[in-house]
């Protein structure tokens, strides 16, 4: 099997430690063919080469979690990013609430907007985007409108995302009375 032949060439370069957290990663892959076709190939590769993973390896194997809603494989990737002491960043959090987004679970994805806060970095559009996403899947308009305001009021300005993920929710809900305030606030957007 190739991957165990890509497994024993790129052990030579790993301690125990890397050695474990590989046949882990191993024993998880073949479950996604998408997640086994292009991280699992590519931190292989980077083994082979004696790249060491940074923190965009680490974001994309969390945000490949994420877009299957693998909320605790994500954060076992943060843990594993920190304790091979690389620091978190904003993609890093947004695939992590993304995680939560896609089940649906506003309470984990606010939790770590906080965390982030308490780390001492300040959410971008991006991180409230994929929070504001977690309210729409779970059609909660008033978190939604909720954490919309807290971008404003913090600074954080807006883009088309944003923007999509507040009408989306609000159309199938039949408010178009605040589908309207957003596309106006959509057109003040674009005129800035």
């Amino acid at each position: 099997m190739e991957s165990q032949h890509l497994f024993v060439s790129a052990s030579t370069l790993l301690s125990d430690v890397e050695i474990e957290n590989l046949q882990l990663l191993d024993a998880f892959v073949p479950k996604y063919e998408m997640f086994d076709a292009s991280a699992r190939h590519w931190l292989f590769a980077m083994l082979e080469e004696e790249v060491e993973p940074d923190v965009a390896s680490f974001n994309a194997v969390i945000d490949s979690c994420a877009r299957m809603g693998e909320v605790k494989r994500a954060s076992t990737w943060l843990q594993r990013m920190r304790t091979a002491n690389l620091t978190p960043n904003s993609a890093t959090y947004s695939g992590l609430i993304l995680a939560h987004a896609q089940t649906g679970d506003c309470a984990g994805a606010a939790k770590l907007l906080e965390s982030m806060r308490v780390a001492g970095m300040e959410p971008d559009v991006g991180n409230y985007n994929a929070l504001l996403n977690a309210h729409g899947k779970a059609k909660d308009t008033d978190g939604l409108w909720r954490i919309f305001q807290e971008m404003e009021e913090r600074g954080v300005k807006a883009n088309t995302a944003t923007f999509s993920a507040l009408a989306k929710p609000f159309s199938a809900a039949g408010d178009f009375v605040k589908v309207e305030e957003i596309l106006e606030k959509a057109r003040q957007f674009d005129r800035d």
